[in-house]
């Protein structure tokens, strides 16, 4: 919110940061790409997706849906 008030208003940085309480090392840092990381979230991902699979499966086995087939 402070970059975007500095970036579309003209305000100071000093400023942005006071107003939005946010210190100038924080409204200046800049994530870096990290294979790690990248890595461990596409297995978060993976992980997520099949957890809900197997949770709609588990539903659809507890009303019978699977019984009927």
């Amino acid at each position: 919110m402070a970059q975007c008030a500095v970036a579309q208003r003209g305000v100071a940085i000093r400023l942005a940061c006071e107003i939005f309480t946010v210190s100038q090392t924080c409204y200046r840092y800049e994530a870096k790409r990290n294979v790690e990381n990248e890595l461990i979230g596409n297995w978060l991902i993976r992980l997520t997706d099949s957890q809900s699979a197997s949770f709609g499966r588990s539903i659809r086995s507890s009303n019978g849906a699977e019984r009927h087939r």
